[in-house]
């Protein structure tokens, strides 16, 4: 080997829940067990979504954004608790040192991804009282048992 060229160890293979490439590429690692499946119930949410807020191609800028950012957060939640379920809760690296804490995910991500999640719901409730619009809004506790029964 050429002197000062270094060769890398080779790194334990990290255990991955998929979120960071399902927010740069708005698709599901196909390393995923479900991927599929949950890809076209993300997508099927969205079009749910879209025609609960108004008739197709009606929707307002402000409407299409927060429609876009809640199903990202829904995906982003249903990857950490199909995560959470394989892997537990604590983090087994933190285990091994004799502390507990919660996977990363969870002590991160999670709780601010479901406030979006809740706070999308209310601004779309919101737009649809102001705009007059009298189709049936989705309750933020059904969303969150679709949420439940889909993971």
């Amino acid at each position: 080997m050429p002197k000062g060229v270094y060769k890398r160890k080779p790194r334990n293979k990290a255990v991955k829940h998929g979120i960071g490439t399902f927010l740069r590429s708005k698709k599901i690692n196909p390393s995923i067990q479900g991927y599929k499946r949950l890809q076209n119930h993300l997508l099927s949410m969205e079009n749910t979504l879209i025609l609960e807020q108004c008739d197709p191609g009606m929707l307002t800028a402000r409407e299409e954004i927060l429609i876009k950012g809640l199903v990202e957060a829904y995906g982003v939640v249903l990857l950490g608790s199909m995560f959470v379920k394989k892997y537990g809760v604590l983090s087994p690296a933190a285990e091994k040192k004799g502390e507990l804490q919660y996977q990363p995910i969870l002590a991160k991500s999670m709780v601010a991804y479901q406030n979006t999640i809740r706070q999308n719901i209310l601004a779309l409730e919101s737009i649809r009282r102001e705009s007059g619009n009298k189709k049936p809004v989705i309750s933020e506790a059904e969303f969150v048992r679709e949420i439940e029964e889909g993971s």
